[in-house]
């Protein structure tokens, strides 16, 4: 038996509305962006099945790790399996939301870039898709396999277990086979993948950024003006959420990152600094769908008429 920490009333109190404010704006804003495509035979496009890839990973994110986590900060006693179950669909979704955002930045820079040739495939996409979530299992379960639970806790006694002990990476290493094994899923599940869609974005960013204000709003102007403003448009849109996402989880990695690192000589144990890491992270998943909704044109169209 181990002791599930108490943490500090305003602390808790800050996660607890910062999870359930993102498992609602989630659900709500994700939702309807998927509802929205599903019913509008013109918004299904292959950029779009890629933000609704990106749509569903938040989704089930919100479904299945809010809950549990929410369940992990109010009990008692901890057991095993809810701890490596949360671990496992953290390290699962939180995977797919990078690779989502690499491919959307790869098809933008394919459709950017090759304005006169045709777009990627909708099978292609699909089997990139595929890939990534196959990658993502693969990876949540070489965490899971790496960095067993700790058997259960229960409050009343001497020794700690702190509130983010089944967070993925966040968590110190406890061997050196599950420190290695950490430093390698953190370099291939996020900075190979960010630097990757950096140099991406990198290489469009001269038709990305200049001319800002020519930017036409769709319908005037030639077709293919049209066709290359609302390429634009939409690969701006993308970039925006994908520095959000950034801003939201490099902490996080980084500090994954080093506390595998440095283990077991020294690592960071702050439950404040912990805490804005975890409200950060989960408050990711909710800002997406406010950003691309607000930024595109036909579902801003949409909303408009339902209202």
């Amino acid at each position: 038996m181990y002791p599930c920490e108490t943490i500090e009333h305003g602390l808790k109190t800050s996660l607890h509305v910062t999870l359930i404010a993102s498992l609602f704006f989630c659900v709500l804003g994700n939702g309807v962006i998927c509802l929205i495509v599903a019913r509008h035979y013109q918004l299904q496009t292959v950029t779009n099945a890629h933000i609704v890839n990106m749509a569903i990973g938040h989704l089930l994110f919100a479904v299945f790790c809010v809950p549990m986590y929410l369940s992990i900060l109010s009990r008692v006693q901890l057991s095993a399996w809810l701890c490596s179950m949360f671990g496992f669909f953290f390290a699962l979704f939180a995977a797919v939301s990078m690779l989502a955002l690499l491919l959307i930045a790869i098809e933008r820079h394919h459709a950017i870039k090759s304005m006169t040739k045709s777009k990627l495939s909708a099978i292609t996409s699909t089997r990139m898709i595929l890939v990534t979530w196959l990658l993502s299992i693969g990876y949540a379960c070489g965490w899971t396999l790496a960095n067993p639970s700790e058997t259960k806790c229960t409050l009343g006694s001497s020794q700690l277990i702190h509130f983010h002990s089944c967070l993925p990476y966040l968590k110190p290493p406890n061997t050196s086979f599950s420190r290695v094994t950490n430093l390698l899923l953190i370099t291939c599940c996020f900075f190979v993948p960010l630097t990757a869609t950096l140099v991406l974005y990198c290489k469009i960013a001269r038709p990305l950024w200049r001319g800002y204000n020519l930017v036409r709003p769709l319908g005037s102007g030639n077709p293919k003006m049209v066709r290359f403003t609302a390429e634009i448009r939409t690969a701006r849109t993308m970039f925006i959420i994908f520095l959000l996402f950034l801003t939201s989880w490099a902490l996080y990695w980084g500090i994954g990152f080093y506390n595998s690192y440095h283990w077991p000589s020294k690592t960071v144990d702050n439950d404040i600094l912990t805490t804005i890491i975890i409200c950060f992270a989960f408050s990711s998943i909710s800002w997406n769908p406010i950003i691309y909704a607000l930024r595109n044109p036909r579902i801003s169209i949409i909303l408009h008429r339902r209202k």
